[in-house]
């Protein structure tokens, strides 16, 4: 931007020269073409008088110069940002009245605009989405561009750039969000969004019912036996439970009466994430449970039972859209048991587990139900309740509205003591329901497991939704020794 010497407010013409009213780092050029000797000059940050011949006036120009003193400087972080906000410092010369109006940029593209006119401001931006990123290690450059008092004819650089390091670890609920586990007829489950972190039981047990709440239960809480002597039910919808920052936190069951549970689940869009609990086993009442889930869009993962004497997970009534994933089920009378008399639709998922329950590995009583990469195996017991079978489709004894659907998927069977899949034919008599099931793939220690099926349905029960990373049965069992169960 060039100022005509008729710019009063600037400069002003005398008789042995021009006056500068605001003194800057300035370039002053005469004559049209060829400048008097010793022209251009620059005038000193101290100095408000340059002198010139005054025959030369009407040639006069005056130029700021491309770096003026009064530009806006950026105060570098010299620590290593370990999480998304960048507090970007700005500093500045100007005098109050002149308001500067600037970009901040990453690696060369704008993240964010404001303006300020008092001599410092400061910034927060959210780095990872200006890089795209969730996590990781690296450096972005961070530079400023800017003008004066609206003036966008000439826009400056600031004069330096900072090079940031960052080292951001895993965001975990960014990470949950993102898990391909949730694939399958529970994939839509939302969860909570409202990150609360908690360090005590007390704190978890009251943020886990407040709707939209994704409970992150901090490293305080790691290895924690937490003692539950009275069941749980929660009505919240949209919740998230997520154990992963607590490796070997534990919700003990053993306390419960009769025909009690640990959580009984009733709102929707629920996710449920790496934790452990225990029932009573021998020592109290029967029919302990660890999960109850009653509504729409539910996510079980890594979750580890043990020494339950009845279900690790019911899925009952009109429950629906449910995906089980890598969990671990051992010690335990019965895995997953899918009971819905009055309500034909139940959809569920169950895949990448270990389940070494009794049975029920898993049982769906009216429904459809996609097994797939699942290792079931040492499913027996003594006494009376011996030869009972892994995966079973159809439920006598009780009057249910529709069939029962599994297809059962490149799953791994080992040590059955009586049959790895079952199902139950229509009985008027006792109020049964039909049950079938499609094998695909499935391997009973080491061979098709085809032969050791009570029936078999005619191919293609239904469509399951596409999880696409399914594996071969030979890579079942290393994938899950690895994965089910929660974190210890």
């Amino acid at each position: 931007m060039c100022l005509d010497v008729t710019h009063t407010d600037v400069i002003v013409a005398g008789a042995a020269g021009i006056q500068f009213q605001n003194p800057n780092d300035f370039e002053v050029q005469v004559g049209p073409t060829t400048p008097v000797e010793g022209l251009p000059l620059t005038l000193p940050a101290n100095s408000s008088l340059v002198y010139f011949p005054t025959e030369s006036f009407c040639y006069i120009t005056v130029c700021p110069t491309v770096s003026p003193v009064d530009s806006v400087v950026i105060n570098c972080p010299t620590a290593v940002l370990t999480d998304c906000d960048l507090l970007v410092d700005l500093t500045h010369n100007n005098p109050t009245s002149i308001t500067v109006d600037y970009d901040i940029l990453i690696n060369g593209a704008a993240v964010s605009g404001a303006s300020f006119s008092a001599p410092t401001t400061s910034n927060t931006i959210d780095i990872c989405t200006a890089l795209g990123i969730t996590s990781g290690s690296g450096t972005a450059d961070v530079s400023i561009r800017y003008f004066y008092d609206g003036d966008t004819t000439q826009v400056f650089q600031s004069e330096n750039t900072c090079t940031v390091q960052y080292d951001i670890p895993l965001n975990k609920q960014a990470e949950l969000a993102a898990n391909p586990n949730r694939c399958g007829f529970g994939e839509n489950a939302a969860g909570g969004t409202n990150l609360v972190e908690v360090s005590t039981p007390a704190e978890f047990f009251a943020a886990i019912q407040v709707d939209d709440n994704h409970v992150c239960l901090t490293e305080a809480m790691a290895g924690l036996n937490i003692p539950i002597n009275s069941p749980i039910s929660n009505f919240a919808d949209r919740i998230t439970i997520d154990g992963s920052r607590a490796p070997g936190v534990n919700f003990d069951g053993s306390g419960l009466a009769n025909n009690q549970w640990i959580f009984r689940f009733f709102g929707d869009d629920i996710v449920l994430h790496n934790f452990s609990g225990n029932g009573s086993g021998s020592n109290n009442g029967s029919n302990i449970s660890f999960i109850n889930l009653y509504g729409k869009r539910v996510w079980v993962d890594k979750i580890t039972a043990t020494a339950f004497n009845d279900d690790f997970i019911n899925i009952l009534l009109d429950a629906d859209e449910i995906t089980v994933s890598r969990v671990k089920a051992t010690n335990t009378s019965k895995s997953v048991f899918v009971f819905n008399p009055s309500f034909p639709s139940t959809r569920v998922t169950v895949h990448s587990s270990e389940l070494a329950a009794i049975s029920r590995n898993p049982y769906l009583s009216a429904g459809q139900l996609h097994s797939f990469n699942n290792w079931i195996h040492n499913n027996s017991d003594s006494g009376t309740r011996a030869g009972r079978t892994a995966v079973q489709s159809g439920l006598g004894g009780f009057t249910h509205t529709g069939t029962a659907e599994i297809i059962s998927q490149e799953n791994v069977f080992n040590n059955i003591q009586f049959q790895a899949l079952v199902t139950t034919t229509d009985n008027a008599a006792a109020g049964g329901n039909e049950g079938f099931i499609e094998s695909i793939n499935d391997n009973l220690n080491g061979e098709p497991v085809s032969g050791n099926v009570t029936f078999v349905s005619a191919p293609s029960l239904f469509t399951p939704p596409d999880c696409d990373f399914i594996k071969p049965n030979s890579e079942v069992i290393a994938y899950v020794q690895a994965n089910a169960g929660a974190d210890q």
